[in-house]
């Protein structure tokens, strides 16, 4: 009913940065909210605010995940192309 997940997810390493990036991650609820006119700017908002709500649970599964202390830099939400994105910065 919520979601089972995104359908892919790709990881890229750019330096210092671990960019991982969801994609087809909306839940069926909010596929439907859509299709009813719900604006896309509010699924991104409910979205951003439930990420930031667990930033620290995300870095520490991710860290756990790499076996190295993992920052969460930055968070991209684009519901209107239907993907989530967090890029992780390591080291000092």
């Amino acid at each position: 009913l919520l979601g089972k997940g995104p359908r892919k997810v790709e990881v890229i390493v750019k330096g210092r940065d671990v960019e991982i990036k969801m994609i087809d991650s909306l839940t069926q609820i909010e596929r439907n909210l859509i299709k009813c006119g719900y604006d896309y700017k509010m699924i991104n908002f409910n979205r951003n605010f439930l990420y930031n709500s667990v930033k620290e649970d995300i870095q520490e599964k991710v860290s756990e995940l790499c076996n190295m202390t993992m920052f969460l830099k930055n968070i991209d939400v684009d519901s209107k192309m239907n993907y989530d994105k967090f890029v992780f910065t390591f080291g000092s």
